[in-house]
């Protein structure tokens, strides 16, 4: 995973050749490219590919609409949507890794909320009932 400021644009040709050097180096299969604001999930090209084509391009995570500096991540609302969006993309992951799918009709998520010290936050059960926080 490489994680930049909301100023720094998914598109941005550093930020993801940097992504993709870094994920080639340690083997991944895949690399999520995060902006505080967006994710999104990519296959890692073949080394000495360098940029992402029309083919590496997996799904689109989620977004954090309030989360526009990272400032925002840092009050109470920014820090429950971070939350939120890093849960997605650990799910994401593991699904892609586990079992191919990512967030498609194969992949049987059920949300729930509960209560953590205080404060909501969401959770997922997967079909075994393992709570995942």
């Amino acid at each position: 995973m490489e994680l930049k400021k909301p100023s720094t644009g998914l598109e941005d040709a550093k930020f993801q050749s940097d992504a993709i050097g870094k994920a080639q180096h340690a083997k991944a299969p895949y690399i999520v490219l995060w902006n505080m604001r967006k994710a999104d999930l990519y296959r890692t090209p073949q080394y000495p590919r360098a940029s992402f084509d029309g083919e590496d391009f997996v799904r689109h995570l989620g977004e954090c609409c309030s989360i526009t500096s990272v400032d925002k991540g840092s009050t109470p609302s920014g820090q429950a949507e971070l939350k939120r969006l890093a849960l997605d993309v650990v799910l994401a992951v593991h699904d892609a890794m586990t079992k191919g799918s990512v967030g498609g009709q194969g992949d049987m998520l059920k949300r729930f909320s509960y209560v953590s010290q205080g404060t909501e936050m969401d959770g997922v059960v997967r079909n075994g009932g393992t709570k995942i926080r």
